[in-house]
């Protein structure tokens, strides 16, 4: 298999997972869409095609920590504990330790909590002010040392 051979989304609920998880797929970032994110427990990304997708710091900024495969910019921006990042191998080992790990989390809610509070802290430090401040000072630098 590959990835692009991923079974449908629906073919999930003859698993039960209705009953853990809710999937909502794809939606834009409406007040209905903050509401579904920010009760969410675990913001899980699976794609591909994205190397550092806005999602992920819309789930940062509510406090959602993130599950990705170590997948381009997903590395750089889930480096410092605040998400997890599932090494991509086969599709069949991929599948596997990305389950493994969502089950991991539902049986210790406390690592989930402390991951949570990572995520957090990683939002102060990801808001628009403080990339407002960073390319200020980075064109400051820029100006100074021409």
């Amino acid at each position: 298999k590959s990835f692009s051979d991923a079974p449908p989304v629906d073919t999930m609920v003859g698993f039960r997972v209705d009953a853990i998880f809710s999937i909502n797929g794809q939606s834009f970032m409406s007040e209905l869409a903050i509401l579904i994110m920010g009760r969410s427990d675990l913001h899980c990304m699976t794609s591909l095609g994205e190397g550092n997708p806005a999602v992920l710091y819309e789930a940062i900024s509510l406090g959602v920590p993130t599950i990705s495969l170590d997948w381009d910019g997903m590395h750089d921006t889930l480096a410092n504990d605040n998400g997890i990042l599932i090494p991509i191998s086969s599709y069949d080992e991929t599948v596997e330790q990305y389950a493994k790990k969502i089950d991991s989390l539902i049986e210790n809610p406390i690592f989930l909590e402390d991951l949570k509070e990572r995520t957090n802290i990683m939002a102060e430090q990801v808001t628009w002010e403080k990339k407002i401040q960073k390319f200020e000072e980075i064109y400051e630098n820029a100006i100074n040392n021409l």
